[in-house]
């Protein structure tokens, strides 16, 4: 929420506890709040101002229905509560309304949707609050937004998997329903967006199925049509079957963090997709394997928190994923069927002075040069390029000696940079420390011209 990342609740053995672990990432530092009741499987959702956590395991089998409600504008607390004690539920966000869907309400598995509408009133007002079904009970079910659409995936009932997908589009106020590739349950953490995409990761699968976990991740792209037309869904796997995988995203990555890989058994895995050509990355690991975590991003940073690391038992560690560029802008493919992406490396600081600019995937042969600024802004086929422009304000272009540069036969450009001599429309300027800088790559293509996409890169 904003820059802050709130990690809520959980246990430790038979301990529970209220703690809430609140990192603030524009300065760095920790501080801490509580819970009013210690609890596990909580579930943490966003609204304006406000972080609510909701519901959870009081006990073994025992759920609550409160509600804490964290103000971030004035730092208070307060309570609300849902309709029933609930556990593994889903809770999404779509304009000003907060989804609990679902879960397990008294060991019997729940339809029951409560709608929280934070621009009728705080969540202590009752009549802020209203109520929807499920076309079917379940829990273990996800929860995850694209635009209008709030989407409720996957589940059980304590005897099936499900493929159950419900949608709620907040423009209309209608329900409608989709089928996923595959009946399971998931976590609450294993479904993230990204512009019109979501992304179903992984899950838990049946008894008496010939594994227990799944390496499936469906994909639903709003783009192409609503989530009843079967031509919008696809599907694809990660390189390792695991339930109650970690997913989120930062820019036009998409990653699938740790996980389950049978039962009781933790991965280290961290599979990395670029949203922006749809190519897998390279697979990398946690720094300790464990599954239960919980992810929370902003801005260029990402942190997977806690979870269970099998022998080792419960884990404070929290590994933080913070690349030197953030991507963002999705490019159009070029003469060669591809789509050409830009790439940071090295390092933001300026100090080092070791950040270089890097553009793949471009015709061979063909003439390009880095561009930049430091405002975002998207125009589409300027100046009848193929492409579209995502830099703003005061554009500077690298085309001085030795930066207007040939893609020869790899399709690949690249140049080191000089952070005390940043390209502006009026002269060369020094980078200031927090200061965020835009990059795209303009290129030559066929009879036109192109864009790679663009990454943001903060100096240090």
């Amino acid at each position: 929420m904003n820059d802050l990342l709130l990690f809520a609740g959980g246990r430790s053995g038979g301990t529970l506890h209220n703690v809430v672990d609140i990192y603030d990432a524009s300065t760095g530092m920790w501080s801490m709040g509580n819970l009013s009741v210690a609890r596990t499987f909580v579930v943490g959702s966003t609204v304006g101002n406000l972080a609510l956590f909701s519901g959870g395991a009081i006990a073994i089998g025992v759920g609550t229905a409160v509600i804490d409600v964290f103000d971030a504008a004035t730092s208070t607390w307060s309570t609300a509560a849902l309709t029933a004690p609930t556990v593994g539920h889903a809770a999404t966000t779509v304009g000003t309304k907060v989804l609990f869907a679902g879960g397990s309400h008294n060991g019997v598995p729940s339809a029951h949707v409560d709608i929280y509408d934070a621009s009728v009133g705080l969540p202590s007002d009752p009549l802020a609050w209203s109520t929807a079904t499920l076309s079917s009970p379940r829990l273990n079910l996800v929860g995850v937004t694209i635009g209008d659409l709030a989407i409720f995936a996957g589940g059980h009932d304590f005897n099936t998997a499900l493929a159950d997908v419900d949608i709620y589009d907040d423009s209309t106020g209608l329900w409608s329903t989709a089928t996923l590739s595959l009946a399971r349950g998931f976590g609450p953490q294993s479904a993230v967006a990204v512009g019109t995409r979501a992304y179903f990761a992984g899950g838990l699968l049946p008894p008496g199925s010939a594994t227990p976990v799944s390496n499936v991740v469906d994909l639903y792209d709003a783009s192409v049509g609503p989530p009843s037309d079967p031509t919008a869904w696809s599907a694809m796997t990660l390189s390792v079957a695991r339930g109650l995988v970690c997913a989120t995203a930062i820019g036009n990555t998409v990653l699938f963090a740790g996980g389950a890989q049978g039962m009781g058994v933790p991965s280290a895995t961290v599979d990395t997709l670029n949203v922006a050509t749809g190519q897998w990355g390279t697979t990398n690991s946690l720094s300790q394997a464990r599954f239960g975590s919980a992810v929370a991003s902003t801005g260029s940073k990402a942190m997977f928190a806690g979870g269970f690391a099998g022998q080792a038992g419960p884990s404070a560690v929290v590994d933080v994923y913070e690349p030197v560029g953030v991507n963002y802008c999705l490019p159009t493919a070029n003469s060669t069927g591809l789509v050409a992406t830009i790439s940071a490396e090295g390092s933001s600081s300026i100090a080092s002075n070791d950040l270089t600019l890097r553009a793949t995937s471009l015709p061979m042969n063909t003439f390009g040069y880095f561009l930049a600024s430091r405002s975002r802004r998207a125009v589409a086929n300027p100046g009848g390029s193929q492409g579209h422009l995502c830099l703003g304000g005061a554009i500077g272009r690298y085309v001085g000696a030795g930066q207007v540069l040939n893609s020869g036969t790899g399709g690949e450009i690249s140049l080191l940079l000089d952070l005390n001599t940043m390209p502006t429309p009026t002269g060369l300027v020094p980078a200031q420390a927090g200061e965020t800088w835009n990059f795209q790559a303009w290129y030559r293509d066929s009879s036109s011209s192109n864009f790679t996409d663009a990454t943001s890169v903060v100096a240090r």
